[in-house]
């Protein structure tokens, strides 16, 4: 991606996702990772749902059909908390919705990595665990970019496994996880990979679609502009064929008769015509302009 661009700020009406007020460099991590989660947000309250009711759900499943040694339905309640906060995004205050993006992250991290980390360590790494925790990691790998997922991986496991040390150190020994390393080790180096590249892929058509753009825009530029000055031309001069209209139909002289009506809408044609090419100009200069990392799609 060119770190040459820019993602610019344009402020929406409360109940949507504001944007900040500063230009985010495309190239820097910020803009890596909001653009990441530009791509993302069609699909997060669907997930913020399911999150808020499978964590509870699955307390269920691994205390009464399957029990598992550890359960802890705290830290499920506070995951599912965190995912209804994001499910009501929409109902957050103007001011608070630039902070979408960072609870979106932290929800992820602690619902994911942290969560399943912790809950792994405090079975005793059961077979059943260790499949859910490589779930989770490619879960994790579809939901976020390239540096959020090495972010939130690293950091949500260290958390996991420091909390597990610290309330309840299981009775084996912890070294023992060493051994599945090299295999979390090859999702997170595989999904950091395809997002990056995914991430590349993406900037590319967007840099041909604002190109197509603009060529489209250079190309219909001269029409638009004699078209307009055509508009402009007949706002001038239109009134006062009219006027003459009207005022040889009054004093009896034969010309073409037209409704009023007709006459009168007749004279705010000119003015349609110059905004419609106006709006044209402005949506084909918009498909060239970068794609704001917080817009909605």
């Amino acid at each position: 991606m060119s770190g040459s661009s820019t993602y610019r700020s344009d402020p929406r009406p409360a109940g949507e996702a504001a944007r900040a007020g500063t230009d985010v460099p495309a190239g820097s991590l910020r803009g890596i990772i909001l653009n990441g989660f530009r791509h993302i947000e069609p699909n997060l309250v669907p997930v913020s749902i399911a999150g808020a009711v499978m964590m509870p759900a699955y307390w269920m499943v691994w205390t009464f059909l399957f029990p598992q040694a550890y359960e802890n339905l705290g830290l499920r309640l506070a995951g599912s908390v965190l995912c209804l906060l994001l499910a009501f995004r929409r109902r957050w205050p103007a001011r608070l919705q630039p902070w979408i993006p960072a609870v979106w992250l932290v929800m992820l991290g602690y619902c994911l990595p942290f969560f399943f980390t912790f809950m792994t360590v405090m079975n005793g790494g059961s077979v059943i665990w260790q499949m859910s925790t490589l779930t989770a990691l490619f879960l994790l790998v579809l939901l976020v970019d390239w540096f959020s997922l090495i972010m939130l991986f690293l950091i949500g496991t260290g958390l996991g496994v420091a909390m597990a040390l610290i309330t309840g150190p299981p009775e084996h020994d912890v070294a023992i996880y060493a051994e599945y390393a090299p295999i979390l080790a090859f999702g997170l180096l595989g999904g950091a990979i395809f997002n990056y590249n995914a991430a590349n892929s993406r900037a590319v058509r967007e840099r041909a679609l604002a190109e197509s753009g603009r060529a489209a825009g250079r190309m219909v530029q001269t029409p638009l502009m004699s078209i307009r000055t055509s508009a402009r031309s007949l706002e001038t001069y239109l009134p006062g064929l009219v006027r003459s209209h009207r005022i040889a139909r009054a004093q009896g002289v034969p010309v073409e008769s037209f409704d009023d009506a007709h006459l009168e809408a007749l004279l705010h044609v000119p003015a349609r015509i110059d905004d419609d090419c106006a709006e044209v100009a402005r949506r084909l200069q918009t498909l060239g302009e970068p794609a704001d990392p917080r817009r909605r799609s």
